[in-house]
């Protein structure tokens, strides 16, 4: 249900809008950068967004990560951009997607807690899981 906090997209939603600020905060800096992957006939099947996030400490950015079920395996493609990036980087995500999970711990994120039913779905509370990798 949650696709991008950054840019306030829950459940099925159009991202033009959002596209349109994400396009704005790019050519201002705000946008620390944005990744697509795509299945093999080049239909989008994930999206990544860092995004800065003054509200933290040092430079911190706010990762953003939507996979489709079925894809959910091959996060570690969307989190290869960040491998050379010093930013402290947090990330808050729906319990409950351990391949995704298992991609942040090999990138060298820590589960730094669990909002529990913080998020408002139609069919009710989810809990939210706090990501975090410290900055290099």
């Amino acid at each position: 249900y949650l696709r991008n906090l950054a840019y306030e997209r829950f459940g099925s939603s159009n991202m033009e809008g959002p596209g349109l600020q994400l396009q704005w905060d790019r050519d201002h800096g705000d946008l620390c950068g944005a990744w697509v992957m795509a299945n093999e006939a080049g239909r989008a099947v994930g999206f990544a967004s860092a995004t800065a996030a003054p509200q933290w400490p040092g430079p911190t950015l706010q990762l953003d990560l939507f996979i489709h079920p079925r894809f959910e395996a091959e996060a570690g493609a969307l989190l290869e951009p960040l491998a050379g990036r010093s930013e402290r980087l947090i990330m808050f995500m729906e319990t409950g997607h351990t391949a995704i999970e298992a991609a942040l711990a090999s990138a060298g994120f820590e589960r730094e807690g669990t909002l529990r039913g913080h998020l408002n779905a139609p069919d009710g509370p989810r809990d939210i899981a706090v990501w975090g990798r410290p900055p290099a």
